[in-house]
């Protein structure tokens, strides 16, 4: 079975920057970018991700398990 999910594209030396700014680890900003966590820091992570860092909002589907 397809499901769609949205992600934040990032280029890879922003992912590092967000981390940085943030005061998290790499996984922390992995996790707010394909949306796994939903915590204030992650929304945080992934506004700061498209207003300031060049963040592309793009929706996927990903096969999952029924």
């Amino acid at each position: 079975m397809r499901k769609k999910v949205n992600v934040i594209i990032v280029e890879p030396s922003m992912r590092n920057v967000l981390a940085k700014v943030h005061g998290s680890c790499m996984s922390a900003v992995y996790n707010a970018l394909a949306y796994r966590s939903m915590s204030d820091k992650a929304e945080a992570i992934r506004r700061d991700a498209l207003q300031n860092y060049g963040g592309k909002l793009v929706s996927k589907y990903v096969w999952t398990k029924n």
